[in-house]
């Protein structure tokens, strides 16, 4: 039993001194070397962690460690813990030179190297705990190692952990700040779109209709909105395309806005809704690949159209057979087998709601 705790001893200095010579005194490689010096890092420490811990129980066993407590189950696990911590620490620490930290320089990198050199004296220590016959070394005389060696490494652990959760907070604040940067140059780029529209082209006027939904930021909708109502005859424009082949960017305008001259509209959104079952139907049969099906398919049509309709609720058109016409295309058959869209779930709850 001797020469095997001497001989895990001996391997895990050997691990140690080559890890510590690459870490310390060693260029960190780039690339994909460096991928793979991390891992072999991580391996390393893994081995020492394991077999620092086989040493433990062993020690322990001896009555190496009964100086920490007189209950021999106590004892185990407490050793067994500041091994962990000690080569955990240890291990952390290689990762923590030279990589920027919310510490002083200088204290960052003493505080690494302490924490290697921690491991360095675990394992000192437990050669000679190892080894000491009867009472030759006094038990006491390595509680200061110890216990500084597990305290140094414990502090180790925590600085990482502390950093990964600064690190975190880091990388949201730089995202949500690169959304916001992203969602300003959007809208700048839509509403240099509306300012450059021609009102009185059809084309142009009907592409800035996606720009009124109220999805959209305030700045972009007051701007598109204006603009559409710049056309002298705007809402008579709406209706032609109701009744054509613009039904789909219409609804965008009218599930956010009330037009003004409401008695225009009915039939001609019902014509629309006719329209987007006929559009789903087109949209189902050109799709050959189950990835060009999924859930929430069709949901932004359908929901603008809803909402549309609600808009000329109890007027001179009954909305229920053309929301009907779109919950069947919307089941329209397919050789390719597909989950339901779940937009249907809506268009339910609005026929329910509305039918008579």
């Amino acid at each position: 039993m001797q020469l095997i705790l001497n001989l895990l001893l001996l391997i895990i200095t050997l691990i140690y001194l080559s890890v510590s010579h690459q870490v310390y005194f060693t260029k960190l490689p780039g690339g994909d070397a460096g991928v793979s010096w991390a891992w072999s890092i991580i391996y390393s420490y893994l081995v020492i962690i394991i077999l620092f811990l086989l040493v433990t129980w062993i020690i322990a066993w001896k009555g190496g460690y009964d100086w920490i407590t007189n209950q021999g189950r106590n004892t185990v696990l407490y050793a067994s813990f500041g091994s962990i911590v000690i080569a955990l620490g240890a291990g952390l620490a290689s990762f923590m030179k030279d990589d920027s930290s919310f510490l002083p320089s200088v204290l960052s990198n003493s505080i690494t190297y302490l924490t290697s050199i921690a491991l360095l004296v675990g394992i000192i220590c437990s050669f000679v705990l190892a080894n000491r016959n009867g009472n030759t070394v006094p038990p006491a005389s390595f509680r200061i190692l110890l216990y500084g060696s597990a305290l140094a490494s414990t502090v180790s652990i925590g600085l990482f952990g502390l950093g990964l959760f600064l690190e975190s907070l880091r990388n949201q604040r730089n995202r949500i700040k690169s959304e916001i940067r992203q969602e300003d140059a959007n809208d700048v780029r839509m509403i240099e779109e509306i300012k450059s529209a021609n009102i009185l082209s059809d084309v142009d006027f009907l592409n800035i209709m996606v720009f009124a939904d109220d999805n959209k930021d305030s700045s972009v909708v007051n701007r598109a909105v204006a603009k559409i109502k710049s056309r002298p005859d705007w809402q008579e424009t709406m209706v032609m395309f109701l009744n054509s082949d613009g039904a789909l960017e219409v609804f965008n305008f009218l599930a956010s806005h009330d037009p003004e001259k409401k008695e225009l509209f009915p039939a001609a959104v019902n014509t629309g809704m006719y329209s987007l079952a006929g559009y789903i139907r087109n949209r189902i049969n050109e799709c050959s690949q189950e990835h060009h099906f999924y859930p929430d398919q069709f949901s932004w049509e359908v929901e603008r159209a809803l909402r549309s309709a609600d808009k000329f609720r109890n007027m001179s058109v009954d909305f229920v057979p053309a929301v009907i016409a779109i919950k069947e295309a919307l089941h329209q058959p397919h050789e390719i087998k597909r989950k339901p869209f779940h937009c249907i779930k809506l268009v339910d709850q609005w026929i329910k709601k509305n039918q008579k």
